[in-house]
């Protein structure tokens, strides 16, 4: 136990305490929307690597996740770290695209290893890696085992994989409503990957636009999230019009850019009023209560009003 703890293992992996993957689900969902395929798929791989369920000789776990951009890849790896009380080691590939990055590659992961050998490993566009790179970390998922710079190996069946592309996105997005579009989006995985390369992973996890109820869903999300760091940060109570909802759904979808503009409009919808009110008016004091209603879709013009205080009307362009 006392060598698992200077691991950095967590301790209800130590202790069995197996309530953390029961509330996984639950966890990650109230955070996140949409995108079934792959909350099941690491919440099933978690249950399976950590539950005892792994009696292979590999990572606990190894997931491709890809698709669009701005679908929740990355948003997703966060979550599922700090659900199960992992440190997160995100490796950004497009730095590894030529063979002469390979040296310091291989050092990166070498010290990454030494320091966090039990943690969530995030690959970041791994079609963007050298070919030597991808050799690596093919012994990587097929062995649990990470060969250093003089082929010594190292313990990596501590960390869940993660690796992330957009490599076939097009396809996704264009063929997004029929029925064999995952048909054709593993063909064009197999354009850019060997296939024994993908056959190392344990699942590999279509990302899908988002459909116009997961953007209302999603803007009723991140504004909640937006008002309890309100909450929790200054004490304010913000309730929000359903209009409002409404109106960054239809406004900011995008099949190009995913959920980007819907937390880029949210933040400066939400941010702007209280921050104009605040100058033009008069400072929010602990504990107010703010209310915030959209008075013309067309124009995006809103007013903030505080229990007790002033009100402001105000304008964004987004």
């Amino acid at each position: 136990a006392a060598s698992m703890k200077a691991a950095q293992v967590p301790d209800w992996i130590i202790q069995k305490d197996f309530s953390v993957l029961k509330e996984l689900p639950d966890k990650i969902r109230s955070r996140f929307i949409g995108q079934d395929e792959a909350l099941n798929g690491v919440v099933r791989l978690s249950r399976i690597g950590y539950g005892g369920g792994r009696t292979d000789e590999k990572p606990v776990a190894s997931i491709m996740f890809a698709g669009p951009t701005g679908t929740g890849k990355t948003y997703l790896s966060k979550l599922l770290s700090k659900g199960l009380g992992l440190k997160m080691i995100t490796m950004d590939m497009t730095t590894y695209r030529s063979s002469v990055s390979m040296d310091r590659f291989l050092s990166v992961m070498t010290d990454n290893l030494t320091i966090n050998p039990h943690a969530v490993y995030v690959f970041e566009e791994i079609d963007k890696a050298n070919v030597q790179v991808l050799d690596r970390l093919y012994f990587l998922l097929d062995e649990g085992i990470f060969y250093d710079r003089n082929q010594k190996p190292m313990y990596a069946r501590g960390c869940f994989v993660i690796m992330t592309t957009n490599t076939g996105y097009d396809i996704i997005v264009k063929n997004r409503d029929k029925g064999n579009v995952r048909e054709l989006f593993e063909l064009a995985l197999l354009d850019r990957f060997r296939p024994s390369f993908l056959n190392r992973f344990d699942e590999i996890a279509m990302f899908r636009p988002f459909t116009d109820p997961e953007y209302i869903d999603m803007a009723k999300l991140h504004i909640r999230l937006k008002a309890d760091g309100m909450k929790e940060t200054y004490n304010w109570n913000l309730t929000v019009d359903d209009a409002i909802h409404s109106l960054i759904a239809r406004e900011s979808r995008s099949l190009t850019f995913g959920a980007r503009p819907t937390l880029r409009m949210i933040n400066g919808i939400l941010s702007l009023g209280v921050t104009n009110y605040q100058i033009e008016k008069a400072p929010l004091e602990e504990g107010s209560n703010i209310n915030l209603e959209l008075l013309s879709a067309e124009d995006q013009r809103f007013r903030l009003s505080v229990e007790g205080g002033d009100s402001l009307d105000y304008q964004v362009n987004l």
